[in-house]
């Protein structure tokens, strides 16, 4: 008798175990990257939802992805990797501007596509990392859209799946103003206790293309402004070389770009955070649903046995 039960205690305990085995594989198959190649496909549709045909787009590869169980990190490709800015933070808005002056500047090499008649493009089996895609031009009664950056694969928080086939619509604004005057101002700021270079460049672009550089320098207070430009085309200033040892930060306030050079040794004050507030340590997710499931594991499985012994007792 004793033996009949000491082998239902068994079974049952293998059980449960096995139960909470598959649901912690299945909980980490959903996070799991199973393609090495992706696809961007570009629409571009005007205000009206209309298609805008033979719009061209450059395809630049900055950054590598290297995929693991704690998700996908990136890194910049041997032809971007001096350019100054760190790598990863792709929703910095500056970042695709930067990024596009420094191709121009370099001739990096490129993929170049155009719009079908459906005003859609599609860029196919491209292996997992980050994009630059820059718009070619602009078309009558259009502003040219702003460069920007694909990242594969991407993260599906909702599901929390990988999407490697991602699709864009890059914003297009009617050109319906009328022509005025306006203007953009550049000042430098430097992060260092070392001594800081005598002068950087600064560049002027106008729809993503190089039109003008000036020297920024103390003899004119690290500062400089442009005058009697058209509202019709977008302006932005980027630095043109990153000094070495030094990264390259972007902070736009209303027409003033302020660019900030941080020497790679110099640090911070340190702040201390509110006492309300949650200090972020920097521990990952993944370890989250193995200790979850390893609980519930121990759990399910004192459950059994306690449920067993009582049985036991009373059969005795």
């Amino acid at each position: 008798m004793k033996s009949r039960t000491k082998a239902k205690r068994f079974f049952a305990i293998m059980l449960v175990a096995a139960v909470c085995i598959a649901l912690f594989s299945v909980s980490t198959a959903a996070a799991s990257i199973g393609t090495s190649t992706g696809s961007i496909t570009i629409t571009l549709r005007d205000s009206d939802n209309q298609p805008l045909s033979g719009i061209t787009f450059r395809l630049y590869r900055i950054a590598t992805a290297d995929t693991g169980r704690n998700g996908v990190h990136f890194s910049y490709t041997e032809d971007f990797a001096g350019n100054g800015m760190p790598a990863g933070n792709f929703s910095d808005s500056y970042l695709p501007v930067h990024l596009t002056a420094y191709a121009q500047r370099n001739n990096i090499a490129y993929t170049e596509q155009f719009t079908d008649a459906a005003g859609t493009t599609v860029f196919g089996n491209l292996p997992f990392g980050a994009y630059l895609i820059v718009p070619v031009g602009r078309t009558e009664g259009y502003l040219a859209p702003n460069p920007f950056i694909v990242a594969l694969p991407i993260k599906d928080a909702t599901n929390d799946e990988w999407i490697s086939d991602v699709d864009a619509s890059p914003k297009v604004e009617d050109d319906k103003g009328e022509y005025e005057e306006t203007y953009i101002s550049v000042k430098k700021r430097w992060k260092t206790t070392d001594t800081i270079p005598q002068s950087i460049t600064a560049a002027l672009l106008r729809d993503g293309v190089l039109v003008e550089t000036v020297q920024l320098n103390a003899e004119n207070n690290w500062y400089y402004r442009w005058d009697n430009l058209s509202n019709h085309y977008a302006w932005s200033v980027v630095e043109t070389e990153v000094p070495a040892e030094y990264t390259v930060t972007y902070v736009t306030s209303e027409r003033t770009v302020i660019i900030i050079n941080t020497h790679e040794d110099y640090e911070e004050e340190p702040t201390v955070p509110p006492e309300d507030e949650l200090i972020d340590t920097g521990q990952l997710n993944w370890p989250v649903p193995v200790f979850a499931t390893a609980g519930l594991l121990l759990f399910s499985i004192g459950w059994a046995m306690l449920n067993l012994g009582k049985k036991d007792e009373e059969e005795a």
